[in-house]
Parts: structure tokens; C-alpha cells; sequence
């Protein structure tokens, strides 16, 4: 129908609502797919033998790697907005954390405060930090909780009666594969430790989200290290 009214290749970049994208993956005329879903699903494999381009758009977030030295209450108080801020539904929300391991439990000390002293509200609520999302995202919420306690993952809940926010600790979560692949979009944080420069790299390169990475240092050599080696 755009062709027909006249409507410039390229131009409609973006099909919103649950359709099949089967179609435009094989439309000769659509050279680009905008997906807000999780872009390893088995559905999209099959796009790169039509040539398409798929822009990742998904709320799944990105990463944020914490080496030693920088300014961790700046790094811990960043985490409530760029993880919960917006119901979490950006797609630059932060979803993993990685944490150089000689500062991993002074992190996750100030993490905690943090996000303990969250207000928590409704979002037309004055001075509430983070609004509370609908009870599906709930639901899931509450559901990954008890995924990853049942598998020894440390859960911190400031309110346990209250499913946000949500932060998953230890190295322990990405083995066990707490959050699914139906999970992506839940607004819940996942931190564990690294060591070297290498091992954060890794883990940044081979998480599902993939979008962005922010990286917290005080070395501007060290920030452009990690730049030449991220994905």
C-alpha cells in the first residue's frame, strides 16, 4: 500500500503491534526491520539469507561494567534510573551489571542502599523514583524471584511484598540462566563479578541485550581498551 500511494523506499522503518514478520523479510521492497523483541529468537535467524538489516530496538537493556577506581556511589545511584526509571521499558535500561571483583561487595553495599531508598509509587505520584509497572510485568517479576531462589541466587527486595525493584546477585545467575528468554524485558538487574579486563569484556560481548555497554572508570586507557574490544 505505500508503494502504491507513493511513499519513498526506506521510509517506513517500523511496524508496531504483534505481526508475523515473515512478510517483510521477504518483501523485495523492505531493506530494514525494526524489531523491539529479542533479536536471538529463532524467528529472526532466517532474515541474514534475505539480506535484510535488523535495527535491535527491544527493551532487553544493556550492560554497565564497574572497574576500581571510579566513583561508585555515582555508579550505584545512576543504577536506580538507568535500570528501573521508566518502568525499565527503554532499550537502553540496564539489565546486567558486571563488577570488578575487589569492589564487588563495597558495590554492592552502596547498590543496596541505594536502592533501598527508593520511593516507589504510582506514576502520577510527586517525588516517586520509580513508578510501578503493570501486574503482568509483575507477575513475571515475581515469577523470575522464585526461579532464582529455587536455584540459590541471592534476591534483594528492599520491600518483599512489593516486586520493584528487583536485583540478582552472584556469579551464580548467568550458569543457572535465571532469566529466560521470555524474561528479557522484565526490569530486573542482574550483578556479578569479574576479574580481569578480558572477562568483562566477555561477559559484556555474549549477554542477549547487546544494545550498549557503559563502562565506569577513572582510566581514559582502560575506557578505550574496552571500547576497541566490545561487540
Amino acid at each position: 500500500m505505500a508503494g502504491q500511494l507513493g511513499v519513498p523506499e526506506g521510509t517506513i522503518r517500523l511496524i508496531p503491534g504483534k505481526i508475523n514478520p515473515d512478510n517483510f523479510f521477504v518483501h523485495s521492497s523492505v531493506s530494514t526491520v525494526s524489531i523491539f523483541d529479542d533479536l536471538h529468537k529463532e524467528r529472526y535467524l532466517f532474515a541474514n539469507h534475505f539480506g535484510k538489516k535488523l535495527l535491535h530496538f527491544g527493551a532487553s537493556g544493556a550492560s554497565m561494567v564497574v572497574f576500581d577506581g571510579c566513583d561508585l556511589d555515582s555508579a550505584c545511584h545512576s543504577v536506580a534510573d538507568a535500570a528501573f526509571g521508566t518502568k525499565g521499558t527503554l532499550p537502553w535500561s540496564v539489565r546486567n551489571i558486571f563488577v570488578q571483583e575487589n569492589i564487588f561487595d563495597s558495590f554492592i553495599h552502596k547498590l543496596k542502599h541505594n536502592v533501598a531508598s527508593l520511593k516507589i509509587g504510582k506514576s502520577n505520584e510527586r517525588n516517586v523514583d520509580i513508578s510501578i509497572p503493570d501486574n503482568t510485568v509483575l507477575d513475571k517479576v515475581k515469577r523470575v524471584v522464585v526461579e532464582a531462589q529455587n536455584q540459590g541466587v541471592e534476591v534483594f527486595q528492599p520491600d518483599p511484598d512489593n516486586a520493584i525493584p528487583t536485583v540478582l546477585i552472584g556469579a551464580n545467575v548467568f550458569p543457572n540462566n535465571v532469566i529466560k528468554e521470555d524474561f528479557i524485558n522484565v526490569p530486573v538487574v542482574t550483578v556479578v563479578s569479574f576479574r580481569t579486563v578480558n572477562e568483562a569484556v566477555n561477559l559484556s560481548n555474549n549477554t542477549r541485550q547487546g544494545l550498549g555497554v557503559s563502562v565506569w572508570s577513572e582510566s581514559t586507557s582502560l575506557i578505550n581498551e574496552i571500547i576497541g574490544k566490545l561487540k
